[in-house]
């Protein structure tokens, strides 16, 4: 973590020191090394962040007032809120979310997977219930994430009422999701495994249930037995959401959006020969 100040301000070693001891404070992760502060008065803040802004986050790799800072991320403060910790607190929010994956959404748009998940974001975007941008600022999972981890890392240090209390505010549980995205955060897909076998004459598939707690893609992979044909279905609720027929193995890939749970289907075909068959699963 590196911390500097305006030239506004006149050298102050301790002051910025104390700023560094703040952000340390936070719940964090590993991702506290990749932050850049830069503490600034109130009419720098305005000029770099936006008229009435009080604090902003420029994610890795964007254009920021003194250029790219590449894989760190820029963490803009006003030396002078009343609000400081709660401004910040907010702003290091968004700084976790750049460094977390809600593969194939942007975790810096919609928030860590758990919370993500755990709140539905994913249907509640297609929905409309969330939405992006300042005409949806109340309802952005960005913003509600934000000010969620602030409210968790610092209790009762005061809710932004720009942001959706009714969406976002985080009860025991969804604070104690937010400290696994922070600490223990998403790092990559679960395998399950099967296997069967149907034979002729006998009954014509046979199904698995995968739960499916996390939004994200699911990949289904089947190898059937040499010269044996199947077809695969993978069902949502009872609907087939995907089907693929196969001729020595196949594969399904589907989005999971709010779901809790996935069913895979293998068929044996009409009129072909009984066999053995082995599906793995990848998921979120």
């Amino acid at each position: 973590m590196a911390v500097f100040s305006s030239d506004a301000y006149a050298p102050d070693p301790a002051g910025d020191q104390q700023f560094a001891n703040l952000y340390d404070s936070f719940l964090h992760g590993f991702e506290l090394e990749r932050a850049t502060i830069y503490i600034a008065p109130p009419p720098e803040v305005a000029e770099l962040c936006g008229e009435g802004a009080a604090a902003c986050y420029i994610p890795p790799g964007g254009a920021g007032p003194f250029g790219n800072f590449g894989s760190d991320g820029l963490l803009i403060t006003n030396g002078n809120s009343d609000n400081i910790e709660a401004d910040a607190a907010h702003e290091y929010g968004h700084h976790i979310a750049a460094y977390r994956d809600n593969a194939p959404l942007s975790a810096f748009d919609t928030g860590a997977k758990y919370w993500a998940s755990y709140l539905g974001v994913c249907p509640s975007l297609r929905t409309g219930r969330m939405g992006f941008g300042a005409e949806n600022y109340l309802v952005d999972p960005a913003e509600g994430w934000s000010e969620a981890y602030a409210e968790t890392t610092l209790p009762g240090v005061g809710w932004a009422d720009i942001v959706s209390r009714e969406l976002f505010f985080p009860d025991a549980t969804t604070s104690r999701i937010i400290r696994d995205d922070v600490l223990n955060p998403w790092s990559g897909y679960e395998t399950k495994r099967f296997r069967g076998r149907l034979r002729r004459g006998g009954a014509r598939k046979k199904g698995r249930k995968v739960a499916t707690t996390l939004d994200g893609i699911v990949r289904v992979y089947l190898r059937p037995q040499r010269g044996r044909e199947f077809d695969l279905f993978l069902k949502v609720g009872g609907r087939i959401v995907k089907k693929s027929v196969t001729r020595g193995g196949d594969k399904l890939r589907y989005q999971v959006c709010g779901p809790a749970s996935v069913k895979v289907v293998v068929k044996r075909r009409r009129g072909s020969r009984g066999g053995r068959f082995r599906v793995r699963v990848l998921r979120p």
